[in-house]
């Protein structure tokens, strides 16, 4: 499986729409096969969707994220993991080990709610937007 994560230095990159920098992995057999760093154009989530395709991505781990820009990853074939904090190498980690990413979601969010109640995860670390 191939994953991107928006960085920022070592860590997550707090918002998503300031985000410059992915890092793309490809895990596979709990090992990290290959990873590489990609510059992109903040707030360009036409290039940044066209990348993770040319790139193959399936999931796309960042912080703080708008609905629609979810919404549009997705559709795409991306699945996003949003509202997600912490140093980079804790996460890929937990991701190689098959760990859920709930003990990383961001303050705010630990009561299971974020963005005033419309986004929610559920039990099993499943999420929805509540309409």
């Amino acid at each position: 499986m191939k994953i991107a994560i928006t960085v920022w230095g070592e860590r997550i990159s707090p918002v998503f729409d300031a985000a410059s920098t992915l890092l793309i992995a490809e895990l596979s057999d709990a090992r990290i096969r290959h990873r590489e760093l990609k510059a992109f154009r903040p707030g360009g989530c036409t290039d940044l969707l066209a990348l993770l395709r040319r790139a193959e991505v399936q999931r796309l781990i960042c912080g703080a994220i708008c609905e629609p820009v979810v919404d549009r990853f997705e559709t795409a074939g991306v699945e996003v993991i949003p509202f997600i904090t912490g140093e980079v190498e804790e996460i890929l980690a937990s991701c190689l080990d098959g760990r859920e990413l709930s003990r990383f979601i961001m303050p705010g969010c630990r009561n299971g709610r974020c963005c005033r109640g419309r986004y929610k995860f559920l039990a099993g670390g499943e999420k929805t937007f509540l309409r």
